[in-house]
Formats: structure tokens, C-alpha cells, sequence
């Protein structure tokens, strides 16, 4: 067995911190369920970056959660209310057919008494609403509030 030269050591030591960063950064998850067709399927596996910053999150991006009963959840972020209470809701949300509008999207959830989230947000917190992109075969802010920024585990990067 010869030895490794120094430039093997080299690309073996960089794909070592490689593989480390990937296990400490990301995590795989597995789609379960229709409300993010036809971006994600089930079966289909995205990778999750577990230390996105939670500052630099926007409408749009999927994000993965825990809900209160421990599920996880890939939803796509429709709305972001900063700890001051701006800005105000969008008037449109993207969907895979169109833009619609944010107020017919949340009717129901405006007139449930959690819908005084929408009104007067909780001052010194981050309201994060999410909807899928399958709306009409979701649950997601419309029915359960906003997400915590605590229940956050991480962004889907691919």
C-alpha cells in the first residue's frame, strides 16, 4: 500500500470538511402529501438548510416547520409581518396559477379569532404566514395561524 501524496491528503481533508458541513447544515426531507404539487411531489427528497438566517427569509421561499403536534411541514411563505408590524399584508399571493388575491386567500382565517393576527400583530415578534402551493388541497396558515419563528427548522435549498 503506498502512501498518499500531499496533494492527496489535500482533496481527501477538503472533502472530509465537505461532508462535515453538509451533516451539521443540511438536513434531507422526504415530501409527504399533494399541497406543494406541482413543485414537490411524494416521495420526492429536498434538502433543508438548517441555519438559514431568519432574517433574511421572504415571500416565496419554502420553508420546513414543526408544527405544534411535531409534524414536519414544507410550505412556501406567502406573507412576513417584521416585529414592528410592517408592512402590510401584500394584495396579491403567488400561486402555481397565479397571483391571487391575499384577502380572499385568508378570508376565512380573518374572520376565525385567530384572525386578529392579521389585525394587531404581537409586537416584538416575527408573524410568518405560509401557504401550498396546492392551496385548495392544503392546511397551512389559513387554517392553523402563523408559523413561530421557533418552529422554523430551515430553508429548502434543493
Amino acid at each position: 500500500m503506498r502512501s498518499l501524496r500531499k496533494r492527496e491528503w489535500f482533496v481527501l481533508s477538503i472533502l472530509l470538511a465537505a461532508a462535515l458541513y453538509a451533516y451539521f447544515n443540511f438536513q434531507r426531507v422526504v415530501v409527504s402529501g399533494v399541497s406543494m404539487q406541482p413543485t414537490f411531489h411524494t416521495g420526492q427528497t429536498v434538502f433543508v438548510w438548517k441555519h438559514a438566517p431568519l432574517d433574511q427569509l421572504k415571500i416565496g421561499d419554502v420553508i420546513v416547520f414543526r408544527t405544534d403536534d411535531g409534524t414536519e411541514v414544507i410550505k412556501r411563505i406567502a406573507y412576513i409581518r417584521e416585529k414592528d408590524g410592517l408592512p402590510k399584508p401584500p394584495k396579491q399571493v403567488w400561486t402555481p396559477q397565479g397571483y391571487k388575491s391575499f384577502d380572499d386567500m385568508f378570508v376565512d382565517f380573518a374572520a376565525s379569532p385567530k384572525g386578529d393576527l392579521l389585525k394587531k400583530p404581537q409586537l416584538g415578534k416575527i408573524t410568518i404566514f405560509v401557504l401550498g402551493d396546492n392551496y385548495e388541497h392544503s392546511e397551512d396558515s389559513r387554517d392553523y395561524g402563523p408559523v413561530d419563528t421557533n418552529q422554523i427548522l430551515g430553508k429548502v435549498v434543493f
